[in-house]
């Protein structure tokens, strides 16, 4: 005969059954904490659930992956002779060949039958010019409800919007890649890297996010709530505004101060004739905001400028 159980001993078994599913769970909880703790700080100190979702999704990425894209919106319509890549502009894409070593350049404008790098033809290569990905590009006119009449903000919508859709670099043409290694491995772990300049700004010239990063949505965002015809303005300080006030934002992205951060290349006289204004070593990048045309390889050659000292070095150093 079957022995019966008493009302009592069940309930000692539910109690002690939900005793031990209680201390599974927290063992459980206790290793989740653990690894999470594990996860080495960022350089910046941070440590948090969003920097650390941001790290494992890291894997996922891979740095020679990345494509670079430039935005030209040409003021003659259709282009002329002169609109033609100056010699500065070519050395500046050489230096996304060698340094950046991209999987592809994309060159977006409103001319994409316009060929504009047959002036580079004695710096690059035919294989390598002609692997130049030419892309139609609609500029944006109208944006929350006003013109966009001034062709930087353009281009600027247009680099948020190539960023948002494809991911990648997007940069001016006036920015020379030093170190490109470095902006891979900042995304492998942040989902964009941005460019300071001074103190109180951000800088267009030079952006790299992941695709589907939040970074250009937000801006973009901003561009329809607060559009103003002041370039500074939206391409700069709101920007840097965004970014200072949006904690979850400042954990995202990687802002570097080593690019933009030029202010005597604002003043050419002194970027060109003395030997110490241009510190290029150690940086991921250089934007000279230097654009005369007349400059050629004469200057390179016999220099003794900082300036001069980047340009040979980028021309004459291995592909």
């Amino acid at each position: 005969m079957t022995p019966k159980i008493s009302i009592q001993k069940w309930l000692q078994i539910i109690v002690y059954s939900l005793v031990l599913l209680f201390f599974f769970t927290f063992l459980s909880t206790e290793r989740a904490i653990i690894l999470h703790q594990s996860i080495p700080k960022d350089s910046s100190g941070i440590d948090s659930l969003q920097m650390s979702n941001s790290n494992l999704k890291a894997s996922f990425f891979d740095p020679a992956q990345l494509d670079v894209h430039y935005v030209k919106i040409y003021r003659n319509f259709p282009p002329i002779q002169d609109d033609q890549f100056c010699f500065l502009e070519c050395v500046a894409l050489l230096s996304v060949l060698k340094n950046l070593q991209s999987r592809r350049v994309y060159f977006h404008s409103n001319a994409p039958k316009f060929w504009p790098f047959s002036s580079c033809a004695s710096l690059i290569s035919h294989g390598n010019l002609t692997s130049i990905k030419m892309m139609q590009l609609h500029p944006t006119t109208l944006i929350g409800g006003r013109s966009v009449t001034i062709l930087h903000h353009q281009a600027d919508i247009a680099k948020l919007q190539i960023l948002r859709d494809f991911g990648g670099v997007v940069m001016d043409m006036d920015v020379f890649i030093v170190n490109g290694q470095v902006i891979g491995r900042k995304l492998k772990q942040f989902s964009c890297v941005l460019s300071q300049e001074g103190s109180r700004m951000l800088n267009a010239g030079f952006a790299a996010c992941r695709r589907g990063a939040r970074w250009p949505d937000v801006m973009l965002e901003e561009y329809r709530k607060d559009y103003r015809s002041d370039w500074y303005y939206n391409s700069a300080i709101l920007p840097f505004k965004k970014l200072r006030d949006d904690r979850r934002l400042r954990r995202e992205v990687y802002v570097d101060n080593t690019i933009s951060n030029n202010p005597d290349g604002k003043k050419g006289f002194k970027m060109l004739d003395m030997k110490d204004a241009v510190d290029w070593r150690g940086k991921v990048g250089f934007q000279s905001f230097y654009h005369d045309c007349n400059l050629g390889v004469a200057y390179v050659n016999h220099t003794q400028t900082g300036f001069g000292e980047l340009l040979r070095w980028i021309l004459y150093s291995p592909l």
